[in-house]
């Protein structure tokens, strides 16, 4: 289980060199920890933010529309529901064992983080109310009280078989369960069986804690005026280009899906209004839940038919979408 830490624990310490060597700040413009993307990725990531957030508001025909213009798809919701023991044990996955828990519970204290404004605003207020969970690559802390989901650590399986077999895995070669939403929403509902657990319903934050993904962190250095900033950092609606990029960055989209595909269960169609970014040492991105509200005006139909489409498709009818507005 460490072996999924050294990324992130690499980074640290090279974060770390950087300080004491007298060297530029790692957080600087010239910062090899952060280069700049080009603007396709920008674009990209914008794009599939909007998707995300058109698909969480919009009631499921609609979102089915969005997704799957062929019409085969029934339902945008999951298939999977509940705790989900059952369906880890199907596909093989070792499961929250008690080695795990001990030592997960390691890199999820947040102790030394100096953290606490952060859990305060969030109403976090005992950090031993945190429920981390372990199982498949992935290490999600849950905080039923404060409606809090964690992400602390995910490695598809389709990166761990790519890593240990050194070629991508086909799609039979790969578990019906795959994904960082669905894990997440297994571990959110075994929360609930906990005394005091809490309300299915009360999901109000997604948290990413030390974000070491490239494509995220190169994101966030065009999102963000000055890297670096401590709490609060900086904050984005989803109204924004910089809200959308984030939301459809590989540590923001397991929250849209959350939200998106379990409609029923979290009583209406909730969303993600706003994203906040900041550093500890490395960047924390929260997106913070909102609704059910009323499902907004229907998708225009040039956009409605895109489903699945490439996401330079997407790009183009947001270029003209903005191209009106102006």
């Amino acid at each position: 289980m460490k072996l999924s830490f050294v990324s992130a624990l690499t980074l640290t310490n090279l974060l770390f060199s950087y300080l004491v060597s007298g060297l530029p700040s790692p957080f600087s413009l010239a910062s090899p920890l952060f280069p700049r993307g080009d603007e396709a990725e920008w674009k990209k990531s914008v794009a599939r933010g909007e998707k995300l957030l058109r698909g969480m508001k919009a009631d499921d025909d609609e979102a089915v529309r969005l997704w799957d213009p062929t019409g085969n798809l029934k339902t945008i919701q999951s298939w999977l529901d509940g705790e989900c023991e059952d369906n880890f044990k199907e596909w093989g996955y070792s499961d929250d064992t008690e080695q795990m828990r001990k030592e997960v519970d390691k890199y999820c204290s947040f102790d030394n983080m100096n953290v606490g404004d952060v859990f305060k605003y969030l109403g976090i207020a005992d950090r031993k109310s945190w429920k981390n969970v372990t199982a498949a690559g992935f290490t999600i802390g849950v905080n039923p009280k404060s409606g809090t989901v964690s992400f602390v650590n995910r490695k598809s399986p389709q990166a761990q078989v790519k890593a240990l077999w050194g070629r991508d895995p086909t799609a039979s070669e790969l578990p019906y369960i795959q994904s960082s939403s669905d894990v997440a929403w297994c571990f959110w509902n075994r929360a609930m069986k906990d005394p005091g657990g809490g309300d299915l319903q009360n999901i109000r934050h997604f948290m990413a804690t030390n974000t070491v993904n490239a494509e995220t962190n190169r994101l966030i250095r065009r999102a963000m005026k000055e890297l670096g900033k401590r709490w609060p950092g900086e904050e984005f609606s989803m109204d924004t280009d910089e809200g959308k990029a984030l939301l459809g960055s590989p540590n923001g989209w397991s929250a849209g899906y959350f939200l998106m595909q379990h409609k029923e269960q979290l009583g209406g169609n909730k969303y993600t209004d706003k994203v906040q970014v900041f550093f500890v040492s490395l960047p924390w991105v929260v997106f913070y839940v909102k609704g059910p509200d009323a499902a907004p005006d229907a998708a225009p139909e040039n956009m409605a038919g895109i489903g699945n489409g490439t996401e330079d498709e997407w790009i183009q009818i947001l270029a003209e979408k903005y191209a009106k507005m102006a």
